[in-house]
């Protein structure tokens, strides 16, 4: 399995973390159903939809169940993956595929999503592998096709903790390992080839102990036709 999406301690850590009985998130994250909601008038009957790390596929089983998707998901742990389909299988639902894969170098064919969406999935790459996996987002999207992403910010609370490997890249092996934060001018960068639709900065304070928590943006656009 090529490495070049994350790195083996952050393999190995994320691996051990869905090995856990009690980790993982049970429900779907709101602003990933929002965004679908949003681009296709919450149905989502004859439409294909592929979540880039999609862990244990809470965000999918929601789409299918409640929206009427075609999904698909990848991840690089085979733990979170084997929960993924499990839960399907006791929902007794289906997928179109949940596949452990490198997220830079996917097995779809080019134009055949209507939506490719991640949820603080690429952050977990140095930022030169962000580039690869937002490339190929892109490749499998349908001219017209919709992306969402959920990306650290600048100002998360976990900036500049752990091993500086380069501009906004952390190694923090107490939090989840590999990360990048990313700055606005990445994000315009990154989503320089798309018409931007969308772009939140959404933060969590700790207005007790006075900190910041995490901050993200959320960056929704479309590919050209």
């Amino acid at each position: 399995m090529n490495e070049t999406i994350a790195d083996a301690p952050s393999r190995a850590i994320w691996d051990a973390l869905y090995t856990e009985e009690n980790y993982a998130p049970i429900a779907p994250y709101t602003d990933i159903i929002a965004f679908l909601a949003r681009s296709f008038t919450r149905d989502g009957h004859g439409r294909k939809v592929l979540e880039i790390g999609c862990g244990t596929g809470q965000n999918l089983l929601f789409a299918a169940w409640s929206m009427g998707f075609e999904v698909y998901g990848v991840d690089y742990s085979e733990t979170a993956i084997a929960r993924a389909r499990a839960l399907f299988q006791a929902r007794g639902l289906g997928y179109g595929a949940l596949e452990v894969t490198d997220a830079a170098h996917l097995a779809h064919p080019d134009g055949c999503f209507d939506a490719v969406f991640e949820r603080g999935a690429l952050q977990h790459n140095r930022l030169e592998a962000v580039r690869g996996i937002v490339a190929e987002m892109r490749r499998v999207l349908k001219p017209g096709g919709v992306i969402c992403c959920s990306l650290a910010a600048e100002g998360h609370f976990l900036f500049g903790q752990g091993e500086h490997l380069g501009s906004g890249d952390f190694f923090n092996g107490e939090h989840d390992g590999t990360r990048h934060f990313f700055s606005r001018r990445d994000i315009l960068d990154l989503f320089a080839d798309f018409e931007l639709s969308r772009w939140m900065l959404h933060s969590r304070q700790d207005v007790v102990g006075n900190r910041m928590v995490e901050q993200y943006h959320v960056v929704e656009a479309r590919k050209p036709t």
